[in-house]
């Protein structure tokens, strides 16, 4: 080389391109992590939304004293998710609910609604179903 010549040299290239693929690799790192994060955050919103629809669904059915004879109605769901439906009756005003039949019931029942995705749970959500 001359003594007035200016250009690149071979380590100067490599390490150009060193922080270029390093740059790469956090960008594709930062991309892959959001794009699971968005998936988790799929799976809670459409849980939460099954979750509501079957309890809406329950709230606007008649009241059923013994759900295990007479199910109240359940929301077709369709893909990974399932719905599961559990019932509590409440005892008495000093007492908790129970998922025994109570003679005379109560009038007053705990409807817990879990939505499972590939059968790990994604959201319970929980209301109360009152005979008028």
């Amino acid at each position: 080389m001359l003594s007035g010549d200016s250009g690149s040299t071979l380590v100067g290239e490599l390490v150009a391109v060193a922080i270029l693929g390093l740059a790469l690799v956090v960008l594709l790192s930062a991309i892959s992590t959001g794009m699971m994060g968005m998936a988790i955050v799929e799976k809670r919103v459409v849980g939460e939304n099954l979750a509501r629809r079957q309890l809406e669904e329950i709230k606007a059915a008649d009241y059923q004293a013994n759900p295990t004879v007479q199910p109240y109605p359940a929301i077709p769901v369709d893909g990974p998710y399932s719905v599961a439906v559990t019932v509590t009756h409440w005892v008495s005003p000093a007492g908790p609910f129970t998922t025994a039949m109570q003679s005379p019931d109560s009038g007053l029942q705990c409807i817990a609604v879990t939505v499972s995705h590939d059968g790990e749970p994604a959201t319970r959500l929980e209301g109360f179903k009152v005979r008028r």
